[in-house]
């Protein structure tokens, strides 16, 4: 009996498949569609600027003089170019009022006024 079928298992049971390819969607039938979603959210709200590979962002306000740092010697200094000539930097000593006061085997760092710069050969100030 389809009756009691339908109320054993709670849906519409059908004899003949072809019912189903006639019918018409129901209007709430569960299945969400993309209209029922708002999109607005997934939307930038501003352009973006791309960054180029390989450019390290710097701040210029502390004035950092341009250096390229070639080697650390940790606890000791480092070897450098600086204004196109290599030299030796030993902690204590200062480039352009940036004093050297920590080297370690990946960074080293200087300080002037009150403000840290930390220098690695990867974000030197070239």
């Amino acid at each position: 009996n389809p009756q009691q079928r339908q109320q054993l298992y709670g849906n519409k049971v059908v004899d003949d498949l072809a019912e189903l390819a006639t019918e018409e969607p129901l209007e709430n039938d569960g299945v969400r569609n993309l209209e029922d979603f708002d999109l607005t959210l997934f939307e930038r709200s501003r352009p973006r600027v791309s960054v180029p590979r390989g450019l390290v962002p710097s701040l210029s306000t502390d004035s950092f003089p341009p250096l390229e740092v070639l080697s650390f010697v940790a606890g000791q200094g480092l070897i450098a170019k600086a204004h196109n000539q290599e030299g030796i930097l030993l902690i204590g000593e200062t480039l352009e009022g940036w004093e050297l006061i920590t080297v370690q085997h990946s960074y080293a760092e200087f300080q002037k006024n009150g403000n840290k710069r930390i220098v690695t050969l990867h974000n030197g100030n070239r």
